[in-house]
């Protein structure tokens, strides 16, 4: 709306103008030559970005308003406005930061709206979008006029454009509000959660881009006493049971059946292991956060201290402490596939990275913040998948050198 006035003013103006030749009864019209920026007349312009390198071209300008064009070139200069990110946050009740200095460029601070025009050229805002912004995190970049020379004024109320650079990031599934629970990698990179109402086990195939978008195969029916899963390598996984026995049990997979038109996945997918003693790995593991590692089994107990025990052995068998006030909430191990760290998660969102050499955790280092936006991260590949508030999962590529905030 605003921006059809603004229409309508300019053109009552350009007809008041024909007729000020001919005395149009206005007394000053100097009064009303107004300099202000069009995209003003809208509260904000959003572009909705991602965290992949990429830029986004937007405009801006300014227009000279009143009864005439302008008699002589009319100078222009525009600024960041950093004052204005703190009257637009106040305005709406919002805490939107500045968009940093290295995610945005402007083609010119200046500009001239010519003798016999009512407008500058346009000028280009360049948005750069990269790992350096925060995912979910919306910015605001205001964009004002500074000055100007030769004819006119500025007119306060249009004299800002407001800029919103929304960050998001492409869901590459969302296990919906039926999810159960369960959130783990499997063989082939699938990823494997279940359903609240019918307790089955799903199993989603990836892409040649790394999505899931095809309806998930059922790989276990009503398998109601299973609480999580556990990836171990390409031909077994571990699932521990709910309490109060919260048993833990062996099961070999067949990634050579997982294919997305498998008739009868819930018979040959994932397997059971016929000897007893080798299927459970004993009772009451809810005392731990599991973490297979290669070789090893890592847990950490409720007092913070790491242990580490071979992999399918029973509970607090051959166990060796590797480490203590260990107090992270998640503990996964990276990469997925001969894993040689251990990334974690504390309960302020603090990203945790530890090398691993030899069975025991190295010294860490702090590498992300605000992780608790997301209710879980598993890890595919060199990738981290984090599920977010509403069950949609996103894969964010892990570097230890970076630094990850949201």
């Amino acid at each position: 709306m605003k921006s059809k006035i603004i229409f309508i003013i300019a053109c009552i103006s350009m007809v008041l103008a024909s007729c000020d030749k001919y005395n149009s009864g206005i007394e000053d019209p100097d009064l009303y030559k107004n300099v202000y920026m069009p995209r003003a007349a809208d509260d904000s312009t959003v572009v909705a970005v991602t965290r992949d390198e990429a830029s986004f071209e937007l405009g801006y300008s300014a227009s000279l308003g009143g009864l005439e064009n302008a008699a002589g070139d009319i100078n222009v200069s525009f600024k960041v406005d950093e004052a204005g990110v703190t009257a637009f946050n106040d305005r709406y009740g919002t805490n939107y930061p500045l968009l940093p200095a290295a995610n945005y460029s402007l083609s010119a601070a200046a500009a001239v709206i010519r003798a016999g025009d009512r407008s500058t050229d346009k000028l280009t805002l360049t948005v750069k979008s990269n790992e350096s912004l925060a995912l979910f995190k919306t910015y605001i970049l205001p964009i004002s006029i500074q000055s100007v020379e030769g004819g006119g004024k500025i007119l306060p109320k249009y004299a800002t454009t407001y800029y919103l650079v929304k960050v998001g990031q492409p869901e590459i599934l969302n296990l919906g509000s039926n999810w159960g629970g369960i959130l783990s990698i499997g063989p082939k990179n699938t990823v494997i959660s279940n359903e609240k109402v019918s307790k089955d086990i799903l199993m989603y195939l990836p892409d040649d881009k790394g999505f899931y978008k095809q309806a998930p195969l059922h790989i276990g029916i009503n398998w109601d006493a299973s609480e999580s899963f556990y990836y171990v390598n390409e031909k077994a996984m571990m699932v521990r049971n709910a309490p109060y026995w919260a048993g833990l049990f062996r099961f070999d997979m067949f990634p050579e059946n997982i294919t997305q038109n498998n008739p009868k996945p819930a018979e040959n997918i994932i397997r059971s292991i016929a000897d007893w003693n080798t299927f459970w790995q004993g009772d009451f593991w809810d005392k731990y956060l599991i973490t297979p590692f290669g070789d090893y089994l890592f847990t950490r107990d409720n007092g913070g201290t790491l242990w580490r025990q071979p992999m399918f052995s029973k509970i607090n068998v051959n166990r060796t402490q590797v480490a203590t006030a260990f107090d992270y909430t998640q503990i996964v191990a990276y990469p997925s596939t001969n894993p040689n760290a251990l990334i974690c998660v504390n309960a302020a969102g603090d990203l945790w990275y530890y090398p691993v050499t030899g069975g025991v955790p190295g010294a860490g280092k702090k590498v992300g913040t605000g992780w608790n936006v997301f209710r879980k991260i598993i890890v595919r590949g060199n990738e981290i998948l984090a599920l977010g508030q509403t069950n949609g999962l996103y894969a964010i590529a892990f570097d230890p050198d970076k630094t990850y905030f949201f």
